[in-house]
């Protein structure tokens, strides 16, 4: 095997360190600080698409100076939660990001266009440190729909997250949420 293609991360813009990446046979995700999700394609590597941002965690700080512009200042903090993790679907319409603040957007990827947030969710009590997709078959085995995924995290629970497919837009949307939380004193 030789590598022939290659994407340089690096400090992305704005400064931000990738945390994660994630694959599917239609793009290469890569979270980010700052709620930075950057979407590539996976065939040439080309950049498609940055995920919106999540709404601010806290307010923009105006009035500090930035750690560049003064070396002994300490560093401005985002007011925004960072990308820890980032999970494509097995088909590449759905991505469910993980933010730093406990949060778990499902975003629609079907038209780069007009990428929206399907799902906001919140469930684990304490920090949540990893999300995957659960392969379509594997899940439809276990009764699940498509797109759906699993969290981890330090308040001891791994929930399974049934988001469902993706709707057209304007279609009404349709409880197909639910979530099982499996917690490591009753295993």
């Amino acid at each position: 095997r030789s590598l022939r293609r290659w994407v340089e991360l690096g400090r992305v813009a704005g400064g931000s360190r990738p945390l994660a990446i994630s694959t599917s046979s239609r793009f290469i995700a890569c979270a980010c600080e700052d709620a930075l999700v950057r979407l590539f394609d996976a065939t040439t590597l080309q950049y498609q698409f940055t995920l919106p941002k999540p709404p601010p965690v806290r307010p923009p700080s105006s009035t500090s100076p930035r750690a560049e512009d003064d070396p002994f200042s300490a560093p401005v903090q985002s007011p925004w939660p960072d990308a820890l993790a980032v999970a494509l679907g097995e088909d590449g319409q759905r991505a469910a990001c993980l933010y730093s603040n406990r949060e778990l957007l499902i975003w629609d990827l079907r038209n780069p266009a007009q990428v929206c947030r399907c799902r906001a969710l919140r469930g684990h009590a304490a920090g949540v440190w990893d999300v995957d997709a659960i392969p379509d078959g594997v899940g439809a085995r276990h009764g699940l729909p498509g797109s759906s995924f699993v969290t981890g995290g330090s308040d001891g629970s791994v929930r399974v997250w049934a988001v469902g497919s993706p709707r057209k837009p304007g279609e009404p949307q349709a409880e197909d949420l639910s979530a099982l939380s499996v917690d490591s004193e009753h295993t």
